[in-house]
């Protein structure tokens, strides 16, 4: 509040955030009345031990919403996000993933897909085109409708990048061509192997594209 009160332009400020507010509130409505799921856990902790050391893989899931025998994995982002399948193969984004082991093994329950939940700024003057959930879905008929449920009268979804295609099936970005449980396999191998690589003493600076501005210690490490 107080250095809300320094801004010159405080008044145009205070209306940004408001829209914006409201925006993000009316897509989590939308979404919430397009799809079988429903939020089972908030601010969900996990915590478990890597293969053969003594460090254990510690993270807060968002959201875990559960329909059925199935749930699903949601992170609220506020920044942009890239091709999930080829940041999960250069080991950048293995989040989404990793809670998706955890969960399943947790709740003995089937995953239906990680998914960032679009929360960031927006200036998109129609709010309706906006594909709210990006990620990834298993590409299973029963899920996907879960998933949402107007598929079954729509051709494309308003929430996930997905659709239907000429022969019954379905399309998009959000649909995975590979089995749920393979890639959070690998995300964990990926991991694992980091951990290992640590352990051993490998800690040269590998930085991702635009790491170091999130790093504490950048000004001690100097890699940029």
């Amino acid at each position: 509040k107080e250095r809300l009160e320094l801004l010159p332009e405080k008044n145009a400020f205070i209306k940004t955030v408001k829209r914006q507010l409201f925006s993000v509130l009316e897509n989590i409505v939308r979404e919430c009345k397009s799809t079988a799921f429903k939020p089972k856990y908030v601010e969900k902790e996990f915590e478990s031990r890597f293969n053969d050391s003594n460090i254990s893989l510690i993270g807060r899931a968002d959201r875990i919403d559960v329909a059925g025998n199935y749930f699903r994995i949601i992170d609220y982002k506020t920044g942009t996000t890239g091709n999930l399948l080829k940041e999960l193969y250069f080991g950048e984004k293995l989040q989404l993933f990793l809670y998706q082991k955890e969960a399943k093994e947790k709740f003995k329950l089937s995953s239906a897909g990680g998914y960032y939940f679009d929360s960031g700024l927006d200036y998109s003057k129609d709010e309706e085109e906006k594909v709210v959930l990006k990620g990834l879905s298993p590409d299973d008929e029963e899920i996907i409708l879960l998933l949402d449920e107007n598929l079954k009268e729509n051709k494309k979804s308003e929430i996930l990048s997905i659709a239907k295609d000429s022969k019954g099936g379905y399309k998009g970005a959000g649909v995975s061509k590979f089995d749920m449980s393979t890639l959070c396999d690998y995300a964990y191998k990926i991991a694992d192997k980091a951990v290992s690589e640590i352990c051993q003493g490998f800690i040269s600076p590998k930085p991702c594209e635009g790491a170091c501005q999130w790093c504490k210690y950048h000004s001690i490490c100097g890699f940029s």
